[in-house]
């Protein structure tokens, strides 16, 4: 008789337009590069495995778990989705990523890695499900987001807000431009700039025609999740072009200028 799977917590990541990453010299090469040099792999807690398009993290150990520890074993997950978020918005890439708990089972064969359970089904389903861009998690584990917040986004799952620094520059309307004691003195610009890069990506997406209707309304389906939260801010950024000096009227360029490169935080 087989044995019972047990319960893992399981963070199931899609790259999204990878078909299209693979015909552009070079690409695919940087995307794993950075997949290579994730935080999840120094994680003794927790194993990652990586095929195609497709990345998943899950712990490895099984402990009867009490609250506290299912708190650090979902924002933990939730961290490596969002280190993975930053490595990318330099590269304009984006992904969709889903938390679920259920059972798992990961096992080196002789010749193969053979991985199967009901997480992995599950998590493969609903994400191909969702018309969103960005981490979802299943409402059963919400109360152990930690620090991060969350929205309704159906009636299965809720949309994980990962820019944290987004919590410290969003005021409501008529505050900005803000003071730059606001945001210089605690170092809040380096991760802004990435946020602000990121949400002129999603802007700029959900409004190319180029683009077939359902890919723009994964974009447009995402910056409204994220208006959710950040509708002063996201407004201010849309009226001035994504003028970041219109958050707050300091010299961008410098620190713009390290995303994608060695200096830059995620490269």
């Amino acid at each position: 008789m087989m044995a019972k799977l047990r319960d893992k917590y399981f963070l199931y990541i899609d790259i999204l337009g990878f078909a299209s990453l693979v015909t552009r010299a070079g690409r695919v090469e940087d995307i794993y590069a950075r997949i290579d040099n994730l935080n999840a792999h120094q994680h003794v807690s927790f194993k990652t495995l990586v095929f195609s398009d497709t990345i998943l993290v899950y712990n490895v150990d099984d402990l009867d778990w009490d609250d506290h520890d299912k708190t650090a074993l979902v924002t933990r997950l939730c961290e490596f989705a969002e280190d993975l978020f930053y490595r990318l918005v330099s590269e304009d890439v984006h992904f969709r990523a889903y938390i679920c708990r259920g059972d798992f089972r990961h096992t080196r064969m002789e010749n193969i890695d053979a991985f199967y359970g009901s997480a992995l089904i599950r998590a493969h389903q609903r994400e191909g499900e969702i018309q969103c861009t960005g981490l979802f998690i299943e409402n059963e584990l919400v109360p152990y987001l930690g620090w991060y917040k969350s929205d309704s986004y159906d009636d299965r799952c809720q949309f994980v807000h990962l820019m944290q620094t987004l919590n410290n520059i969003s005021y409501e309307e008529g505050s900005y431009p803000l003071d730059w004691n606001l945001i210089v003195p605690t170092g809040n610009e380096v991760y802004a700039s990435y946020d602000i890069t990121y949400l002129a990506n999603i802007h700029r997406h959900m409004n190319d025609v180029r683009f077939p209707p359902r890919i723009r309304m994964k974009y447009l389906a995402t910056w409204q999740m994220l208006q959710k939260k950040h509708r002063a801010l996201l407004d201010v950024l849309e009226r001035s072009i994504f003028d970041p000096r219109a958050v707050c009227d300091i010299d961008w360029k410098p620190i713009l200028e390290k995303i994608g490169t060695a200096e830059g935080c995620f490269g």
